[in-house]
């Protein structure tokens, strides 16, 4: 009897035993299913949040692109009218100075019309550069609004000026240094940028090395890119008149160029500087931008 009864416990106890064990994977089971539809849960606000942020990125960047066009329009017909407005007073004067160089025989005439005929020659020059980088309807706004790296840039820079900076005996030194993978702006406009500062280099600076770096700039957030050059080159004048004439007037076809380099830079949230104290120096700051 007690054996039978002892038998009878022990079977009880399986049925227990497997009871419980059903119940933990019901448990296991159940719990399994929650953390699982938490995962869903949680994977579906991440699309939602995704989707929300490619929404916004994709309408901030229609505004950029409308704003990108207004801008571009506006430019397009100030520059165009400035070109026909500049045409005529400086064929005029390309023409009286191809009528000086017959009548210029002694040594300081032929140097103030060299250097007046330089002068002419840089201003058309500039003035068909800037005609051709307005005309945007031939570009791709989307590409000119890709932002580059400071070493993308730089390495463009040097690409495109190593060649003709040698020509005028000068050696192009490009470092990006330790910023070089900081986004600093829009390609196309930044490539107008350098392409005006190294052809004042290439202009005036003398023989000699040309060092394109980025630095530190006092802003953390702040990708510093200066140029250093030879500094001016220097030659004798034919008499001291003549310097103070141009020291009072200037070189403006420099000058036009670097108001434009400002208006870039500045439109890019940056900041143009060049120390009249230090003529072989000017440096350009560009907020670095940050990633989506």
């Amino acid at each position: 009897m007690s054996d039978e009864h002892s038998g009878r416990l022990t079977s009880a106890e399986r049925i227990a035993r497997l009871e419980r064990r059903l119940q933990r994977e019901r448990d296991a089971r159940v719990e399994a299913e929650r953390i699982a539809e938490e995962g869903m849960r949680s994977l579906y606000e991440a699309n939602v949040h995704l989707d929300q942020r490619i929404a916004e990125r994709t309408a901030e960047l229609d505004e950029a692109l409308a704003a990108a066009e207004t801008a571009a329009d506006n430019l397009r017909a100030l520059l165009v009218g400035l070109s026909h407005s500049l045409a005529t007073p400086l064929n005029g004067v390309r023409g009286m100075l191809e009528l000086l160089e017959e009548v210029a025989t002694d040594e300081p005439a032929r140097s103030w019309h060299a250097s007046a005929t330089r002068s002419a020659l840089r201003l058309d020059r500039l003035v068909q550069r800037l005609v051709r980088q307005v005309e945007l309807d031939e570009l791709d706004l989307r590409a000119r609004l890709r932002p580059a790296t400071a070493r993308e840039l730089l390495f463009e820079v040097e690409q495109r000026w190593r060649a003709r900076l040698a020509a005028a005996g000068q050696l192009l030194v490009v470092d990006a240094g330790p910023r070089g993978e900081a986004q600093v702006g829009a390609s196309e406009e930044l490539a107008l940028v350098f392409d005006e500062l190294l052809d004042n280099v290439r202009t005036h600076a003398a023989p000699g090395s040309v060092q394109v770096t980025t630095t530190t700039a006092v802003e953390p957030s702040v990708v510093r890119i200066e140029i250093r050059d030879a500094g001016p080159e220097t030659a004798p004048e034919p008499d001291e008149a003549h310097v103070d004439r141009l020291a009072r007037s200037g070189d403006h076809g420099s000058q036009l160029g670097f108001v434009l380099v400002e208006r870039i830079v500045t439109g890019l949230g940056g900041r143009f500087e060049r120390d009249p104290d230090e003529l072989g120096v000017v440096a350009v700051e560009l907020p670095e931008l940050s990633s989506v």
